[in-house]
Parts: structure tokens; C-alpha cells; sequence
């Protein structure tokens, strides 16, 4: 039976352990993408990232909204995206609230499920 090599730490012949130094690099940081100030110099994002970010965003926006006070009294804007993503994946969630409308149209995508789930898979 052959042994795989693997990026687990190993025993020198001397006794010391060591780990290869692709090991402890993130795939970013091998590529390329992150500087040598930990900045991401390239960061493609998908369509997901993107109505996330805009979902956030609008959320903000939505602190002071009669609407919200109850939700945003418990969650975070952020934590309340963090949520709706999976469930807007899966079409188990409302597209009738603000945040949701104005994303939308702050994204140039018709409100209706088959619009975002379509944006959301890759396509528009």
C-alpha cells in the first residue's frame, strides 16, 4: 500500500516535526490576490455577494423604519441579511418586505421570485 503524501505535519529524521509552508498559505495568498498588507488586490464576486452587500446596505438604511424597530431591537442588519440569503436561495422567503423591494431596484432586478432567484443563480 503507498503512502499519499499530505500536508500534515511530519518527523525529520532528526526527531524535529515540521509542516510545508504551502500549508499554513491561503489559496489568495498563493495566487496573488492578497497583497503584502493582507488587502484583497482581486475579489471576484458572485451575484449572491452582490445582493447580499446591496440587501445590508438597504437595511441600513431601514434602522429607523417603524417597520424594523422590532427586528433590529434583537438582530443586527447585517445578522438579518445573514439570515434571508439561504432562505431567498431556497424561495422560502418573503420578497414583500422593503429591504428586499428596494434591493431589487437598487439592482435593476424585477421583484419577483423568478427574477431574483434567476440573478441569484448567475443569470439576468
Amino acid at each position: 500500500m503507498r503512502h499519499h503524501k499530505t500536508a500534515r505535519a511530519s518527523k525529520r529524521s532528526n526527531g524535529a516535526s515540521y509542516k510545508p509552508v504551502y500549508s499554513t498559505l491561503s489559496w489568495g495568498a498563493i495566487c496573488g490576490q492578497i497583497g503584502p498588507d493582507n488587502e484583497r488586490t482581486h475579489k471576484m464576486q458572485t451575484n449572491v455577494d452582490i445582493f447580499k452587500a446591496e440587501l445590508i446596505k438597504q437595511y441600513h438604511n431601514l434602522k429607523d423604519d417603524p417597520e424594523y424597530f422590532a427586528v433590529f431591537s434583537k438582530m443586527t442588519p447585517e445578522e438579518l441579511a445573514e439570515k434571508m440569503m439561504p432562505a431567498l436561495i431556497r424561495g422560502s422567503a418573503s420578497k414583500d418586505g422593503k429591504g428586499i423591494n428596494r434591493t431589487c431596484k437598487a439592482l435593476g432586478i424585477k421583484h419577483t421570485y423568478k427574477a431574483i432567484n434567476a440573478f441569484l443563480k448567475g443569470g439576468v
